[in-house]
This record gives C-alpha cells, structure tokens and sequence, in this order.
C-alpha cells in the first residue's frame, strides 16, 4: 500500500472513494461507468485525481444522461461525505487540503 506524501491518504482509500462515487453518483441512477486514478508528473507530482468516463445512454431506460446544476451540487455533497466516511476508515486521516484535492 503506497501512501501520498502530503496527500495524506492511502491507495486503497483514494480507490474506495472512487468506487463509492462511480456507484451511488453513476451507476445506482442506470449509467455505466468507469473510473481511473492517477498522479500528475512534473509541477504538480504526487497529485493524485479520479476520472471517470460515463456511457451516456442509461442501462435501464435507455434515455440519454443529462446533469442539472442541482445534480452537480448533489454530486459535490455526495463526494464530501464519501471522503468523510473514507477518512474515517483510514488510519493516515485527511485534512481540509486534501479533501480539496479530491473534489
């Protein structure tokens, strides 16, 4: 298990979050999805980021993705309290700094 130097949080935590967040924000509302995490090189080495790629048509209905600002604020809030309950779990604790690298 590697540990992010100032990131303050581990693999397997930056790795639940993203699982977390591609389920309850993508794929529990009938959206594929696939994530990948990764750290920059260079000017800002050691920052580590999830991406996540959505099929746009929904598994279940058919229709076509679409996000609200109201869907992207809940996705802000959903993505806080993930981090939350990861942190928790985590023996190396996040602080605010790292929590905004996440977002």
């Amino acid at each position: 298990r590697e540990e992010y130097g100032r990131l303050g949080c581990c693999d397997d935590a930056v790795e639940l979050i993203a699982k977390e967040m591609a389920k309850e924000a993508f794929f529990d509302q009938g959206f594929q999805v696939e994530y990948a995490i990764h750290a920059n090189e260079g000017e800002k080495e050691g920052y580590r980021h999830i991406h996540f790629v959505v099929n746009s048509t929904s598994y279940v209905t058919g229709h076509k993705y679409h996000e609200s600002y109201g869907e992207y604020d809940y996705k802000k809030d959903l993505i806080g309290k993930i981090q939350d309950g990861v942190a928790a779990m985590c023996p190396i604790h996040f602080t605010d700094v790292d929590k905004m690298r996440l977002e």
